[in-house]
């Protein structure tokens, strides 16, 4: 056998070298040493009749030693299983280190084919791999471009390396791994059984994404042949409607700090420019691309050389000076362009009356206190429902009565200006929170006085932006800044809660680059909570913010249109949900003394609106019946009044001022107090 002969000439040359080193050993050459670590009789066991060799790579101690004896023992099995024979071959398979290290084994410390697979496994364990698990399989994902087709090929060669791996964990992990889409889809409607069946199916949705992906190639194709003939066509076409591609109106247009959406936005409300007739979009055009100004696809607003122009003949008429970006300290000068440099005749803009200018200012003025140029400002710290305030018309009962009565009025002939505002839409992927299974509520982070104030409730049943008083104290604001409000606000079962004031504070919602900056007025309330702010609807309407609880996501737009979102902060939410259902420490109940008097209702007072099952508000402190005499008249004083006396002395002198019953207030103007029934007059009454 060739492999044989080489290792006993090997042997050989080895003991030669051996005896010219040690004169004394040419007497050992001539009794034959052993040359093996072998016990005796296995070095005399004759080999098999069909014997052939080995046809496997030999080894050298840099890969497996375990697959190393699965390959040997395979192939030497196709002869014989016989201990003896696999001893005497097993070195014909090394070389290297490997055979090295078998050659320096010593005599006589062999006796079986196990004896010298375990003493080469250990010999050569550092050169085993790693074994794969399960776990390996959490972090493989379907990246964004990657085909169906390459996925699953990754994912089975990973498998193949992890021993005993149950085909019901790898059908989960591939699963869970695989990225939204049809096959996705069709796993949910219709799962599958085993992994046989799931590669089945993976198997048609690859044929399918491979057949799109083919006429999705053969289209652009298509298209790319088509391009050059439609541009010859376009260009030598007289009048053509691709007047986009002309050359600009003007040498040089003023910088804007602004798109050109939300200029147009801002001159369409306030009639600087009238949007034109809406023309069809012209065949073969990019519907990937619109214009908001003609109101058709092919091109961008930004890209629009037409309103552009109109942007820009505005500009030199003296208007949308807001959007102008300012030059070393002023605005960008188009004197230059007025005197020279243009080689084209300018088109000089109409002049518009000042009426529009002034409506146009009124309506960017309100928004000076959105969005700011964002600053990254050091933090100085972190400060980890209801009815009342200012809304629905204020504090009075009859500014709150005609609040309601302007949605009531049936022949109403005010007209308001229609609000305008960016389209808002939620996704699937504007979810981002941990659990999809939740009823958590909106709680958010905001940015007051330096300060990121977390735990911040949004309640869009709130009439009122609240600020605690706990809060307020970590903001480090100064008392003083406080202003006096007295009305109380309304919680959910008609408790009254009192409040210590208001005060005006900017609040910054979004993070990063991309923040709007507001004024929101709150209230401040000493109560217990688990919350630091609570935002109502005042400020989701200032901020025109959408509100999706099923995404937990909150939606407005920026001072330049763009769409910015918040996302709820799931763990804090329901942390916040857990602390405010805990049992709050119950104070000792006030004993406070109310006048409360029997009042006999008169006849007829069913059908007055103003008498109800109610407990009307009384007066906390003490008081004191005053009688005027006749045993008809009386009213209520306090006792704690200092001049008490004085007071009763001058009600009774002037007692004649009063009106007592309707009957003492004839002949009065209407100018000073009218009923009016809100009725239609021209309408016909019906049977």
């Amino acid at each position: 056998m060739p492999q044989e002969e080489e290792v006993q000439e090997e042997t050989s040359d080895q003991e030669e070298s051996r005896a010219q080193t040690n004169p004394n050993h040419t007497g050992a050459l001539a009794r034959t040493p052993r040359r093996h670590p072998f016990v005796d009789g296995i070095m005399t066991a004759d080999l098999p009749a069909r014997w052939k060799g080995l046809t496997m790579n030999q080894y050298d101690g840099t890969t497996d030693p375990e697959e190393h004896i699965d390959i040997f023992t395979t192939q030497v099995g196709l002869y014989t299983t016989e201990d003896a024979i696999l001893c005497r071959v097993f070195p014909t398979s090394l070389k290297g280190p490997a055979l090295r290290w078998f050659t320096r084994l010593p005599p006589n410390s062999v006796d079986c084919f196990d004896t010298l697979t375990t003493r080469f496994s250990i010999q050569f364990a550092t050169s085993k791999p790693h074994h794969l698990t399960s776990l390996a399989l959490v972090n493989v994902r379907q990246e964004k471009d990657e085909t169906l087709r390459n996925f699953m090929e990754r994912f089975g060669k990973l498998s193949l390396n992890i021993s005993n791996l149950n085909p019901e964990v790898a059908m989960h992990h591939l699963i869970t791994a695989l990225r939204p889409g049809p096959f996705v889809d069709s796993l949910c409607k219709k799962p599958v059984a085993n992994l046989d069946e799931l590669r089945t199916r993976a198997t048609k949705f690859m044929q399918m994404e491979e057949l799109k992906e083919f006429r999705n190639t053969t289209r652009r194709e298509t298209l790319d042949r088509k391009q050059p003939e439609r541009d010859r066509a376009t260009t030598s076409r007289p009048g053509s409607r691709f007047r986009e591609q002309r050359q600009p109106k003007y040498h040089r247009y003023t910088p804007l700090i602004s798109n050109r959406a939300q200029i147009l936005e801002e001159a369409l409300n306030a009639d600087l420019i009238s949007p034109p007739r809406k023309v069809p979009t012209p065949p073969h055009a990019d519907t990937t691309k619109h214009c908001r100004y003609h109101r058709n696809y092919g091109h961008t607003t930004e890209e629009c050389f037409t309103l552009k122009d109109k942007i820009e003949e505005l500009i030199q008429a003296g208007h949308l000076k807001r959007f102008v970006k300012r030059e070393e300290g002023g605005f960008a000068s188009r004197k230059e362009d007025r005197d020279g440099g243009n080689e084209r005749k300018e088109y000089r803009a109409p002049a518009y009356g000042g009426r529009r200018e002034d409506n146009l200012r009124r309506k960017i003025d309100h928004k000076k206190d959105e969005q700011r140029e964002p600053q990254e400002k050091p933090l100085r710290g972190v400060i980890n429902y209801i009815a009342g305030g200012f809304t629905g018309g204020g504090s009075t009962a009859s500014a709150r009565k005609k609040y309601v009565r302007a949605v009531q009025s049936v022949n109403a002939v005010s007209i308001y200006p229609r609000r305008r505002m960016p389209p808002i839409t939620f996704r699937d992927d504007d979810f981002q929170a941990v659990d999809p299974q939740h009823d958590d509520p909106m709680v958010i982070s905001v940015e007051i006085e330096d300060f990121a104030v977390r735990k911040t409730l949004v309640d869009q049943g709130s009439s009122v932006d609240i600020l605690y008083w706990r809060t307020f104290k970590k903001l480090k604001i100064s008392e003083e800044d406080i202003q006096h409000y007295s009305e109380p606000i309304v919680g959910f079962s008609g408790e009254r809660v009192d409040t210590k004031g208001y005060i005006d504070l900017f609040t910054k919602f979004g993070g990063g680059k991309v923040t709007r900056t507001v004024k929101i007025r709150y209230l401040i309330v000493d109560a217990h909570t688990s919350y630091n702010i609570l935002l109502g609807r005042p400020s989701l309407n200032t901020l025109g913010a959408v509100v999706s609880t099923y995404h937990l996501a909150m939606k407005f737009p920026s001072a330049s249109g763009d769409i910015i979102t918040i996302h709820v902060d799931q763990p804090t939410a329901r942390k916040c949900y857990a602390d405010s259902l805990r049992g709050r420490p119950r104070s000792p109940p006030k004993r406070a003394v109310h006048n409360i008097e029997r009042t006999s209702r008169i006849e007829g007072a069913d059908l007055d609106p103003r008498f109800n099952d109610d407990t009307r508000v009384e007066p906390v402190e003490a008081t004191e019946r005053h009688d005027f005499g006749d045993g008809v008249r009386y009213t209520y004083t306090g006792k704690a009044y200092a001049d008490v006396e004085e007071l009763k002395q001058t009600l009774n002198e002037h007692a004649d001022l009063f009106a007592w019953s309707a009957a003492d207030m004839p002949g009065i103007d209407p100018r000073i107090a009218c009923h009016k029934l809100s009725v239609y007059t021209e309408a016909k009454s019906v049977a």
